[in-house]
């Protein structure tokens, strides 16, 4: 995170925020394509292997190649795709201010051809994934984020402009690939990886895969319809702002994503195995985990959103962002509170609840995001995140809780609504002394830390029991560890 915003600080400064937005729009275009594109394979994948990579290894490298050739075709046309429609979406869809069209086209060009191999690289990430072997992708993701970073605010640093940039982070997001393929070849086999075709695979899975790929493409469409919106409807540096604020809350998901990759291998060889029960504790301890704890992370986004944005852009900038960084981190939140739920569902085999959810959500908070945006700028588009997700609570968790997870809607309810009223509670009162004192940093960490202690006291006592002692038990055994490391 911080190496990208210095980064984002450089290319703002020393390229211009026409750049920023051309970068932000080309990545953002990839993820929604790469998104709507995935099929469900890679959540298949995951399922597939943790459950069958010991018992039945032969089904999972005949569907490893046959994904592998799936993805791959997809690359190809993708790339095709990107490369023959740049003129359209530089000329008809964004608005340049002071850019040549010819550059933004180039930057298209190169920067998402580049960019599209996630496709792929998503197959490979399922692998170690559904291996529980999640140290490995984590590693490669931050090492080559955080050179790919810092190597592109060095390159600025000494001259380089626009095209060397977009050329260092194209490079670099074909080195991300290379590293998966190598390390895939070498923990699985290199049989695994070259690409085929199996009927009975196919087969096999193609019921789960088809709900997973109407809930890729409907979730990308959620998820993307606001950054969208604004860059058709506003200007592409003002997408460049708001793309930065929603890649920062974005990537404030690290807790929510890291348990999310443990959770879904993990619950779906319990419920696969039979044993519901094991399964259900690991729920409602992994969901109070989740609730609890990322409450401080999006408030600390929120807290540090006008200084941040103040030395990466200006002061004015910031101030105006405050509003749009608030309502995403919200809305971000409560997408966090429907993960477990979500993934106890696929991995129970009901994909089909999110594929209606999603459904029934396009036809209200598409247009609404789009009147939301005209009518209140990037406010409106960042409120519309809250508004999914607020359509989610009334809509498609009453089904997860009554069919998959045995618990009363009333009941998940007024917990999740008990935590969130302790997060207003403790933290909107620091936040208005914040304000007060004109968001002063010292006041600002001040009242955060202040914050977050009587959160986490209050939290202690609303978390699962069985949570406590999970917790209790590794700090235990962390200062144990510890304390015979000093001995020796």
């Amino acid at each position: 995170m911080l190496s990208a915003m210095v980064a984002v600080r450089f290319i703002f400064h020393d390229l211009g925020e026409d750049a920023l937005g051309v970068i932000y729009f080309t990545l953002a275009l990839n993820s929604i394509l790469c998104g709507a594109l995935e099929m469900g394979v890679s959540s298949t994948v995951v399922r597939e292997v943790a459950a069958h990579h010991l018992d039945n290894p032969e089904h999972v490298r005949d569907l490893l190649r046959t994904a592998s050739s799936v993805y791959w075709i997809i690359y190809l046309i993708l790339a095709a795709a990107v490369f023959w429609t740049a003129p359209f979406l530089v000329h008809r869809w964004i608005h340049l201010r002071s850019m040549a069209p010819d550059t933004a086209v180039m930057v298209i060009r190169l920067l998402g051809i580049a960019a599209a191999t996630v496709l792929p690289r998503s197959l490979y990430v399922s692998i170690f994934r559904g291996l529980e072997r999640m140290e490995v992708n984590n590693t490669i993701d931050a090492v080559v984020s955080i050179v790919q970073q810092v190597g592109a605010a060095t390159i600025i640093l000494l001259g380089g402009g626009l095209l060397v940039v977009t050329c260092w982070l194209a490079g670099m997001i074909v080195v991300w690939l290379g590293l998966y393929v190598v390390l895939c070849g070498q923990a699985s086999s290199w049989g695994t990886l070259k690409p085929g075709f199996s009927r009975s695979s196919v087969e096999r899975t193609f019921r789960f895969t088809a709900h997973m790929a109407s809930v890729s493409i409907l979730s990308v469409v959620h998820v993307q319809a606001d950054k969208t919106i604004v860059s058709k409807l506003m200007a592409i540096g003002d997408l460049g702002y708001y793309g930065i604020a929603s890649q920062l809350v974005t990537r404030a998901t690290l807790l929510t994503n890291s348990v999310a990759q443990a959770a879904f291998p993990s619950l779906s060889a319990s419920i696969k195995q039979g044993d519901r029960a094991a399964a259900l504790r690991k729920y409602r301890k992994l969901q109070d985990l989740i609730c609890l704890g990322i409450v401080p992370l999006y408030a600390a986004i929120v807290f540090a959103s006008v200084p941040l944005f103040s030395a990466i852009f200006s002061r004015r900038i910031a101030l105006g962002m405050v509003l749009p960084t608030t309502w995403l981190s919200l809305g971000q939140y409560m997408n966090g509170t429907l993960t477990i739920p979500y993934l106890y569902s696929v991995a129970d085999g009901r994909p089909d609840i999110a594929v209606r959810l999603n459904a029934f959500a396009l036809m209200l908070t598409v247009p609404l995001s789009i009147w939301l945006t005209i009518r209140f700028g990037l406010s409106g588009a960042a409120f519309s995140w809250v508004a999914y997700h607020i359509f989610a609570y009334s809509y498609g968790l009453p089904s997860i809780c009554r069919e998959c997870i045995e618990v009363s809607p009333a009941v998940w309810y007024r917990h999740a609504f008990r935590i969130m009223l302790l997060a207003g509670l403790t933290y909107g009162g620091a936040y208005y002394v914040s304000t007060v004192y004109a968001f002063d940093s010292s006041v600002i960490m001040v009242s955060y830390v202040a914050a977050s202690l009587s959160f986490c006291i209050f939290a202690w006592y609303m978390a699962d029991k069985e949570l406590r002692k999970t917790v209790s038990l590794t700090i235990q055994q962390a200062l144990l560890g510890h304390a015979r490391v000093a001995l020796l």
